[in-house]
């Protein structure tokens, strides 16, 4: 089974890395079949998507997701789907920021108030259907 590796930077530094990653694992192992195991920095994962089986190991550093897995050949066309997927879970601010920007304050990234940042993508992405 081919072994694929990549990176994707980021500039969020470890523990908030790890916080969003941390929460998107727990969220995704809920909804579906992934399994996550983590040792300090490292998460060892398992998930099956349409019976292929995906294994392989996140590390989380203070600029980048370094990520090796195993990947059947039936998935290498879709390897680029991986690190998307890492990306968009760094991109959702984790529980904590949440809970500490709910005060109503600045946000401390973009100096605007916690009532003019834009909704999470994921209502973005809903599709509205005519009646």
């Amino acid at each position: 089974m081919p072994r694929y590796r990549t990176e994707i930077s980021h500039e969020l530094g470890r523990r908030e890395a790890l916080d969003r990653l941390r929460a998107k694992i727990e969220w995704a192992s809920t909804v579906s079949n992934l399994k996550a195991a983590w040792s300090e920095n490292t998460c060892a994962f398992a998930v099956s998507i349409q019976g292929v089986a995906i294994t392989g190991d996140v590390h989380v550093e203070d600029n980048a997701l370094k990520v090796e897995c195993q990947l059947p050949l039936v998935a290498l066309p879709f390897r680029s789907w991986l690190p998307r997927m890492m990306r968009k879970a760094l991109e959702q601010p984790s529980p904590v920021e949440l809970a500490s920007e709910s005060g109503g304050g600045d946000d401390h990234r973009s100096g605007e108030p916690a009532s003019h940042r834009p909704l999470p993508s994921h209502t973005e992405s809903r599709r509205h259907y005519p009646r």
